[in-house]
């Protein structure tokens, strides 16, 4: 097969037909089950689930194929050039001509306090037949993700430390892997290892999770690959992006949890606490504050957080995140940050104001002594 896993790629495109035929042409004008149509009459239809996903037929021009023939059709390319388009999208590239970075090994390890080593390897829960495609119903299933989570996670690399986004953000890969396209590949599992999504940070940045991937209560730990997390020797960051969490992890070499966005915060420190009721968790908040705006989604999240589990919270003292500081201030200003964290006082209880029966407020005079008899 030249080096093409058809097998594979046939699956996986199959997989993602819903997200590669709404790029390709849009939200649908209808949709029926398992079978989507285009234009004012629906005359293009595209089977989206089953065994026939990716099948598409044009009522009007009396026209039809799979979806790599719609792609050409549609964006006006050669077969190869729609193989290739797919191919990309699906994260398989490396296997049609497009040529993956060079990874370069991480010669420098990080020193401090982290997590024990486990050397447990990916697990992927059993959902039954694997090759069984989603019902028209539940395409994008988070079961269905985490199978492709784990097949895509399988074919990738070592990133390169030349990466165009480890650079901008001046940190290293910290096991953090590539795809053939080049994105980076940051693996979302929980505590017992089970990988369950991935996000995938494009070198210009650009930032896209897995279709169907559940991300709520998962995390990604920085410079191991998933694995059951084990008690860790010290402290235990918790804050929102990789980046963020890869400049914590040089700057302290304590362990450090991404949990991805401010929305997940608190769902991955309650994880966290259930998993280790008395490690010592620290959450690093995002600054969000901004001209004109009284609210700040970034500490206000990271401070619920830390009052529902008793965490210490760390904020840093100007707008932005710690991967800014450590950009612009180096690795010992986010250290300092981390060195501020403190427990949140919990606030004092309120009571309900006192509520007076309508009988005895109308019997009661200024006194206070009863007027009635």
């Amino acid at each position: 097969m030249s080096g093409r896993d058809w097998k594979a790629f046939d699956a996986e495109m199959r997989a993602r037909v819903p997200e590669l035929v709404i790029e390709l042409m849009g939200k649908p004008t209808f949709r029926a089950g398992g079978e989507w149509r285009w234009g004012r009459k629906g005359s293009l239809s595209v089977v989206i689930a089953g065994a026939r996903a990716g099948m598409w037929f044009d009522h009007e021009a009396g026209e039809g194929g799979g979806l790599v023939s719609l792609v050409a059709r549609v964006r006006g390319m050669s077969r190869s050039g729609a193989l290739d388009w797919t191919a990309d999208r699906i994260g398989m590239a490396g296997d049609f001509g497009i040529r993956p970075y060079s990874a370069k090994p991480v010669t420098h390890p990080v020193a401090g306090n982290a997590f024990k080593p486990c050397h447990a390897s990916v697990a992927v829960r059993p959902i039954g037949d694997a090759s069984r495609l989603p019902d028209p119903d539940v395409t994008n299933h988070p079961a269905e993700a985490t199978t492709r989570a784990a097949r895509i996670w399988a074919t990738t690399h070592p990133a390169p430390e030349d990466h165009p986004y480890l650079i901008r953000k001046r940190v290293r890969p910290l096991a953090l892997r590539a795809d053939a396209r080049g994105h980076l590949v940051v693996p979302l599992q929980d505590a017992d290892g089970h990988l369950h999504s991935l996000e995938t940070i494009a070198p210009d940045g650009a930032k896209r999770f897995l279709a169907g991937g559940a991300k709520r209560g998962h995390f990604c730990i920085i410079g191991a690959n998933p694995a059951a997390i084990t008690e860790p020797t010290g402290p235990i960051l918790i804050c929102e992006g990789w980046a963020t969490a890869a400049s914590l992890r040089l700057a302290t070499g304590y362990a450090v949890i991404a949990a991805m966005d401010a929305g997940n915060l608190l769902p991955v420190a309650e994880a966290l606490r259930s998993r280790f009721p008395n490690a010592d968790l620290v959450l690093v908040a995002d600054n969000d504050a901004k001209p004109g705006r009284h609210a700040n989604p970034g500490v206000e999240a990271a401070r619920k957080a830390a009052l529902a589990v008793d965490a210490h919270l760390a904020v840093p003292a100007i707008p932005g995140d710690v991967n800014d500081v450590f950009c612009a201030e180096g690795a010992e200003a986010v250290a300092a940050i981390v060195g501020r964290a403190a427990k949140i006082a919990t606030p004092p209880p309120t009571y309900p104001a006192p509520f007076i029966p309508a009988p005895e407020a109308t019997c009661t005079g200024r006194s206070g002594h009863r007027l009635c008899p």
